[in-house]
């Protein structure tokens, strides 16, 4: 997805497009929301009831939201309104691999 932006002439074009800052800035909220994902599970370890944190039946979209997370945060943020439409579109490509269903 970050390629697919990068290769876009008009996000390219958009000043606040740093392409290595913003990689940087992708990996310290990917770092900052597992560490405190670790924290959540170590904190529910002991717990008796597994509905309560279902971790185990959720792993893999778990880390997928918190990529998808951590990219949006980074990459869609800085972007003007016209561009986040560009934004919307690469993500559609991806958008099954994060297994997010919303009922509109």
């Amino acid at each position: 997805m970050i390629n697919l932006l990068d290769q876009n002439e008009k996000v390219k074009e958009w000043p606040l497009w740093n392409l290595k800052s913003l990689v940087l800035q992708f990996f310290k909220i990917l770092n900052s929301m597992t560490y405190r994902l670790h924290q959540a599970c170590t904190r529910n370890l002991g717990n008796e009831d597994p509905m309560l944190f279902p971790i185990d039946e959720m792993k893999q979209d778990v880390v997928w939201s918190t990529i998808l997370c951590s990219f949006v945060m980074t990459f869609g943020v800085c972007l003007s309104q016209e561009l986040q439409k560009i934004f919307e579109e690469i993500y559609q490509q991806f958008k099954r691999k994060f297994n997010i269903h919303i009922n509109s």
